[in-house]
């Protein structure tokens, strides 16, 4: 998305440098003064838009690992249950220790669809927190 965006940007910024270049040349070099104005507000609103646009591409939330790990683990779940997404019919088995984990087949499923759901997370800038660092100071504040 903010590729996109920022070709539009850029598209933007090129109609607005054309629009006084087809004034300039249909007038013979003088752009009047209710157009130049004109052009001047929206030079001025359009790179205040960018610095949103920057500001915005600059926000991110970084989650302590083990928060941001059992958020994507909740939804892959959530997501895999409610859409029928897995190939294997019978995805638990026991692990041996009075508990159950995922069968292999049901593993594959389960990264395959968690792989989407990080992208998606990713995306809107929710990251794992990097370093025990980062993740004290999210702690923290």
């Amino acid at each position: 998305m903010t590729v996109k965006l920022s070709a539009l940007a850029s598209d933007v910024k090129t109609i607005l440098f054309s629009i006084e270049d087809l004034i300039e040349s249909n007038l013979g070099g003088d752009i009047p003064q209710r157009d130049q104005k004109f052009l001047e507000k929206a030079h001025k609103q359009f790179d205040e838009a960018l610095v949103q646009l920057d500001q915005a591409k600059q926000r991110v939330i970084r989650l302590p690992n083990e928060q941001y790990v059992e958020l994507y683990s909740d939804l892959t779940a959530r997501i895999i249950e409610a859409l029928g997404r897995g190939t294997v019919v019978t995805p638990w088995k026991s692990d041996g220790q009075g508990g159950e984990c995922y069968t292999e087949e049901a593993q594959d499923d389960f990264n395959a669809e968690s792989d989407e759901v990080c992208r998606i997370l990713s995306s809107c800038g929710v990251h794992q927190a990097i370093t025990k660092e980062e993740e004290n100071e999210q702690i923290q504040s």
